[in-house]
């Protein structure tokens, strides 16, 4: 008997994006304990790459699940486990983990032995759909295939963890097409293997062996993280965002007009607004997306305002460039790794000063405010006065 589980974390099916770098292995380690353990550790090195994350496969032969796991201080998130009369596989995963080696310890106990296996990635930004399946694991009776599908879009990578139980005789191999990161066999009690495939939707994942007994194996899409996104601003022209963590999951463009309460007086928006969503940093980091306008902001005070919970907020962490093309935005993502903005740069144009007239010398001469202006105004101001005082001379003259 075949049985199925399928399920979904987070978010699935993120639509594909522009600038998207691809999926990078970046190392793997693994381990076991027999005949029984309480706890399971081994040492797993994260290198120096955007967007990390670790995945944590573990293998049981007897149906027994982690209560934890963990690397170094960072508590890794668990996705699903498959298991029933079968061996059991269980999959982890965390966002961000700390570069550099630390202890990964899966915390048990598991009283019939344990594999564990880790590999981290680069330019992931979250974990996507998963499926998993098993054999039912009728005594003495091989179940095929062993395999199993997951949707995915080109430019992910699906990650998979075998459990299998070991009779001590025959081996395993990861499919056409699978990069086969760990395989561990604990004689008289399990094999544990993990392996990834780059996606084309659907992905299917299969392992074979030369003695099949009993099996179970899940798969994991990894979402790729985009680091460019683009879109046609409501007024025109091109707009593109970039993160240095994280990942776009959505990016529009929409014109003021769009938002029934008007923005403050005096500014203006000459690109109109965008909104955006990134995914998969850390709970509180620090992120910071750089704008690149379709044109430079023309003249004025520059400001970025967001428009949330129907009212209008300038937004303080945004600076602008010499190019006036070119501005950071600085985040700080939620508890759940998400940063959210609706909003867009605005421009408060120059203060046209009012021009009056007042009399000089018998003259109507401009004045801004409650200043005579210009210097060839005040040169026009005491020729009137020179002019009107000769006049008045030659007057008193002609009356004598």
């Amino acid at each position: 008997m075949l049985v199925a589980v399928m399920g979904l974390l987070l978010s699935a099916g993120f639509p594909s994006a522009h600038g998207l770098s691809g999926i990078t292995f970046d190392s793997t380690a693994n381990a076991s304990c027999t005949p029984s353990c309480t706890t399971l550790t081994w040492s797993h090195t994260v290198g120096s790459g955007p967007n990390p994350i670790l995945i944590v496969g573990l293998s049981s032969p007897g149906g027994f699940a982690a209560a934890s796991v963990t690397y170094g201080s960072q508590s890794l998130t668990f996705i699903t486990i498959q298991y029933g009369e079968s061996p059991s596989a269980e999959m982890w995963y965390l966002l961000s983990p700390s570069m550099g080696t630390a202890t990964i310890t899966a915390t048990g106990p598991f009283t019939e032995g344990e594999v564990g296996g880790s590999s981290s990635y680069f330019n992931v930004a979250s974990v996507g759909s998963f499926n998993s399946a098993n054999s039912g694991s009728t005594p003495g009776t091989p179940s095929l295939p062993v395999s199993v599908n997951v949707n995915a879009n080109s430019g992910d990578l699906v990650v998979d963890t075998l459990a299998a139980l070991n009779t001590g005789a025959g081996t395993w191999s990861a499919g056409t097409g699978q990069n086969q990161r760990w395989l561990v066999p604990v004689s008289g009690a399990v094999v544990g293997a993990g392996s990834d495939k780059p996606a084309s939707s659907p992905v299917t994942m299969t392992w074979s062996s030369t003695n099949i007994y009993g099996w179970t194996l899940i798969a994991v899409q990894l979402v790729q993280a985009p680091t460019t996104e683009c879109v046609t601003a409501s007024t025109g022209g091109s707009g593109c965002f970039a993160a240095d963590a994280g990942g776009f999951t959505s990016l529009t463009a929409s014109p003021l007009s769009s938002i029934s309460t008007p923005p403050p007086a005096g500014l203006t928006f000459p690109f109109g607004l965008f909104s955006f969503t990134i995914v998969g940093v850390g709970s509180g980091q620090t992120v910071h997306v750089t704008e690149t306008l379709p044109s430079p902001l023309p003249a004025g005070t520059f400001s970025y305002y967001k428009f949330q919970s129907g009212a209008w907020t300038q937004f303080p962490s945004a600076s602008l460039d010499s190019t006036r093309t070119v501005i950071t935005l600085t985040f700080t993502a939620d508890a759940s790794g998400t940063v959210t903005d609706p909003g867009g740069p605005a421009i408060t144009p120059p203060t046209k000063l009012a021009v009056s007239h007042v009399p000089v010398g018998g003259v109507m001469l401009p004045s801004v405010g409650l200043t005579v202006l210009l210097p060839w105004a005040v040169v026009l101001s005491l020729l009137g006065v020179v002019s009107v005082e000769a006049f008045r001379v030659k007057r008193r003259a002609k009356q004598r």
